[in-house]
């Protein structure tokens, strides 16, 4: 089987599609499709690929962090109003418990935003998988289609602690952790005869 792959990408926004990220496959059409598949056919293809994207929307990294932000001054705003509605009866909050309900707070609205994460991939996976059944069905075994999530460094975690010595100079420990995303790939895999087929008509 030759294999072609394809990301999914997404397009950088800074308008009040922050937490509805558009989402599109684009690929090109290419010598491993020849004998397949020709540009017009590829070109619908990926129209009904992207519509079945929009339809389905994901949630994106920096659609989470926004949220969980969202979230974060909601519950801080309430703990506020709670705080002075206590001391409108004459009582006072211990700053403990204030630490507790915020923790629980944040903690509490990080699993919402993970759940709903896993609620928008599973819709999307569900979609796409109708979608490649239906090019399966006429496309086997020529070629084969499948959507795949694979794990994708998206950054670091840097932390570095300070401690002072006897001669007041700071002496750093630090540790990088890297920090994961799954990412949607479509995986086009193409029959082995189809591709010695290409490969001589390239040459």
């Amino acid at each position: 089987m030759k294999i072609v792959l394809n990301r999914l990408r997404e397009e950088e926004t800074f308008d009040c599609n922050y937490f509805a990220p558009r989402y599109y496959f684009e690929t090109e059409w290419c010598l491993d499709m020849h004998g397949y598949i020709d540009r017009e056919e590829l070109d619908v293809r990926l129209e009904e690929i992207n519509r079945t994207v929009a339809e389905n929307p994901l949630l994106s990294q920096r659609a989470k962090k926004g949220l969980l932000y969202v979230y974060g001054t909601i519950s801080f705003i309430l703990l506020l109003f709670f705080i002075y509605a206590a001391s409108l009866f004459g009582r006072v909050i211990a700053p403990s418990i204030v630490s507790i309900i915020s923790t629980i707070a944040y903690f509490g609205g990080k699993y919402l935003v993970d759940e709903e994460a896993k609620r928008r991939s599973g819709r999307f996976s569900d979609a796409f998988k109708l979608l490649f059944d239906k090019y399966n069905a006429t496309d086997n075994p020529t070629a084969n289609w499948k959507l795949k999530w694979r794990n994708v460094l998206t950054h670091y975690k840097v932390e570095i602690n300070y401690t002072l010595e006897n001669n007041n100079s700071a002496k750093g420990k630090g540790k990088i952790t890297p920090k994961y995303a799954e990412e949607a790939e479509i995986e086009l895999e193409i029959n082995d005869a189809l591709a010695e087929i290409t490969e001589s008509r390239g040459t």
